[in-house]
């Protein structure tokens, strides 16, 4: 291995410590695990110790079961449906009074976990200091040693410098502790007596490595970590086994929470471990910085990493093993990616999150049992789980990012693994509803009961939720991997890259807001409509988040152009890479999003749309035969229209038509971005034929001002969905061509068909336009 890291420090290492690290991530989610458990396991202590009300909750709950999956609301209509939901406002008003006792014990149970952590974290390094019996080391003894410590920190800028405590009859290597402003670096007399006077190289790798520690911030996080991983033992998971094995439920109850138990608190256990085992790479990395080279670091793991489990018991280990430590030294690029099960930690916490706040709230809405059902339906259908998403997509969209920005430097594919991140983040949001799924199967008197065809449909909702949330997650990651491909460049440019990570952050979680905000709306929308709902009136109601995801997608990728432009003459700045090496190899050879090629065939796409169009309304002006043989494609699409049931499906038709081939021919270009050349041109292409079906459609058909921008918002719609999965079916096409193709601008054969389609569409616009006047 020392050799390996010789050979690959001769090309730049790629450096992660700018970027947000997977230790924030893991952290954030072991506390919101640890918060959410708390409050569930309270919830059963409280059941545990309350048997008859928590089997009169039971049954009440299972009557609004029954009452939400009455089949009399599939025969009724909205307004008659909405009158037999209401009849179970005070049923469910009932229930929600039976949850709030409970609900306080939740409160005061997360409270007193949150305070038992509180104490442990604050108390952890005076107990190390007397329970090891550290003193301070004397600037004199042992000679040097004081100022060889200083002069480390002096080096990783550390100001004011640790506390160096010591043992002098200990072994082992040192250790960091400390809280907040008050950090410690324990040394042992056997490791002074070894490395400082024997290898004053790993000496100084192993303090680096301890100080880098503190750099990173990350014994904050440490020792939070364990006290509140010892705190949830304690205050939760002991008095609720005791409880459950000594109170009166029946075995069935009792069987069903110890194994909740057990599950739910080995979870907690392995969040806890992977934060501390993910610490360590990003410390080796700062260390081999600061050593400038990462062969002492190597070398130092070499000679200290014992032999560490393999296997499922890797994953209980509180340090990785010392051969992944040193593969990650040598390529830093796994610490940029995010992991498999950070991506199902990710979407498995915000289902979590969003099942135990909802319980909450159930408990704690006052109010009538009319507006109680108004509130919580609002709270838990609308606001908990936006809210919660877009922190989720927030963390995804940060894992994505990092990803394909160590891909692209690296030559690689920036999109590879987005698929498997957006469908394990979608599978871990839906774990937990498989949980709670399992409960209620399992039944007994504590719990809710359902009928099995109740069950049968909610599994049956889940699978086709499941599914459409994998596609969207995909694309989702999908997209932000392109952007972080296209926004490389500028990144690499500036003094840090956070401004362009929060910038796409942003943008994502914006969308994502954005649509599922809208979606909530025109749901309702639909809904309320009842049997006055059609086709277009979905499409109408879906159009303004469909239209605005499908130009955003390709312009804010391509707004990245300007701001490398302004940055043209600028070198990769110096925290790019970790070690000093030449960086002149690196010309940054990034590829450029340059949608010339893919506008041009949207406009051309969309041009001869317009130009059919106004043959098909020109058609008598022509000789017979161009007659029948320009009216013979439209009769083809009326036919299918017809079957479909309505003829004015036949234009739409045309549209997706049009708008996918434009789609898919841009897509077909191999690179970072083509299925957003796709997008580009298909929603061109959508925007060109807009403009042409209102002035030889609409004007003509003297429509009003509000139909016609109705029209116009229909077809963009239209054309925005049928580009989708047309860019997506040629991006995979792109895959397959071994030659990229080289931009070289627009041919002048192109341009002259462009010029050509142009003033003919034009012209017949005016004479639509002259008809109308």
């Amino acid at each position: 291995m020392l050799q390996s890291v010789a050979s690959d420090t001769r090309r730049p290492r790629l450096n992660p410590l700018p970027f947000p690290s997977d230790i924030a991530l893991r952290f954030d989610l072991l506390i919101v695990l640890i918060v959410c458990v708390s409050i569930q396991f309270y919830g059963h202590f409280w059941e545990s110790l309350h048997v008859e009300a928590t089997e009169t909750l039971a049954a009440c709950s299972s009557d609004v079961f029954a009452g939400v999956f009455d089949p009399r609301l599939l025969t009724q209509d909205v307004l008659s449906a909405s009158e037999l939901r209401g009849q179970f406002a005070p049923q469910f008003a009932h229930c929600m009074a039976l949850l709030r006792p409970q609900t306080a014990w939740k409160i005061a149970g997360i409270v007193a976990t949150l305070a038992v952590a509180g104490i442990a974290y604050w108390c952890f390094p005076a107990w190390k200091l007397k329970s090891q019996r550290l003193v301070p080391v004397a600037r004199d003894d042992p000679p040097g040693l004081f100022d060889a410590l200083i002069a480390l920190c002096d080096e990783a800028r550390l100001s004011p410098p640790p506390a160096f405590v010591w043992n002098p009859l200990a072994t082992g290597l040192p250790v960091t502790f400390g809280r907040r402003r008050a950090y410690y670096v324990a040394l042992s007399g056997a490791f002074v007596a070894n490395y400082f006077y024997a290898d004053r190289a790993a000496f100084r790798a192993i303090v680096l490595h301890e100080l880098a520690h503190i750099r990173n911030r990350d014994i904050d996080k440490t020792f939070m970590t364990i006290a509140a991983c010892l705190a949830f033992v304690i205050v939760s998971v002991v008095p609720l086994l005791g409880v459950n094995l000594f109170s009166g439920l029946a075995l069935h109850d009792t069987v069903l929470l110890l194994a909740k138990t057990v599950v739910w608190s080995a979870l907690v256990l392995l969040s806890g471990a992977s934060v501390l085992r993910v610490r360590e790479f990003f410390a080796d990395v700062q260390a081999s910085q600061w050593d400038g080279s990462p062969v002492h670091v190597d070398r130092a793991l070499a000679r200290t990493s014992a032999a560490a489990p393999h296997g499922p018991r890797a994953f209980l280990s509180l340090h990785p093993r010392g051969d992944a430590r040193r593969a990650a030294l040598a390529d830093t690029t796994p610490l940029f990616r995010l992991g498999k099960w950070d991506a199902l930690g990710i979407g498995f916490g915000a289902g979590v999150v969003i099942e135990t706040m909802n319980g909450l709230v159930l408990g704690l809405v006052p109010g009538d049992p009319q507006a109680a059902v108004l509130r919580v339906t609002i709270i838990a259908s609308v606001v908990t789980p936006l809210v919660v998403m877009i922190f989720a997509i927030g963390a995804l969209a940060t894992g994505i990012w990092r990803g394909a920005y160590a891909a692209v430097l690296n030559g690689r594919d920036p999109v590879k693994g987005t698929a498997a991140a957006g469908a394990l983040f979608a599978l871990g949001y839906f774990a937990n509803q498989m949980l709670l799924g399992a409960g209620l199967l399992w039944g007994g008197a504590t719990q809710p009961r359902m009928s099995a065809d109740n069950v049968i449909t909610l599994v049956e909702v889940h699978a086709i939720a499941l599914v459409l949330a994998a596609i969207g997650c995909w694309l989702i990651c999908d997209w932000i991997a392109r952007s972080a491909a296209a926004w490389t460049g500028v990144a690499v440019t500036n003094r840090s890259p956070l401004f362009v990570l929060r910038l796409t952050r942003a943008v994502s979680v914006a969308g994502v807001a954005g649509m599922f905000a809208w979606g909530t709306f025109a749901s309702t929308s639909i809904v309320t409509l009842g049997p006055h709902q059609t086709f277009y009136t979905s499409l109408v109601m879906i159009a303004p988040p469909m239209v605005i995801a499908a130009f955003g997608a390709w312009l804010f990728p391509w707004s990245s152009r300007w701001f490398r432009r302004a940055r043209r003459d600028r070198a990769p700045s110096a925290w790019v890479f970790l070690d000093d090496a030449p960086r002149a190899d690196l010309s940054l050879r990034l590829a450029d999003f340059c949608a010339s090629r893919a506008l041009s065939t949207g406009v051309i796409a969309g041009l001869a749309f317009c130009l059919w169009i106004e043959l098909l309304r020109f058609r008598r002006f022509l000789p017979r035969d161009i007659e029948d043989a320009i009216y013979a494609t439209f009769a083809v699409l009326l036919r299918v229209a017809h079957r479909a049931g309505d003829s004015g499906f036949a234009l739409v038709m045309a549209i997706a038509l049009t708008a996918a081939l434009a789609a898919l021919i841009a897509a077909s270009r191999r690179g970072a971005f083509n299925a957003l050349y796709g997008l580009c041109a298909g929603s061109v292409a959508g925007a060109v034929m807009s403009v042409g079906g209102l002035v030889t459609i609409d004007l003509n058909a003297q429509s009003t001002f509000e139909s016609s921008m109705t029209s116009v918002l229909l077809y963009l719609c239209v054309a925005s969905m049928a580009a989708l999965p047309a860019s997506m079916i040629g991006a995979l096409a792109g895959k397959l061509r071994k030659v990229s193709d080289a931009y070289a601008g627009l041919s002048v054969s192109r341009k002259i068909a462009m010029a050509a389609l142009g003033f003919i569409v034009i012209a017949g616009w005016i004479k639509s336009l002259s008809d109308v006047i």
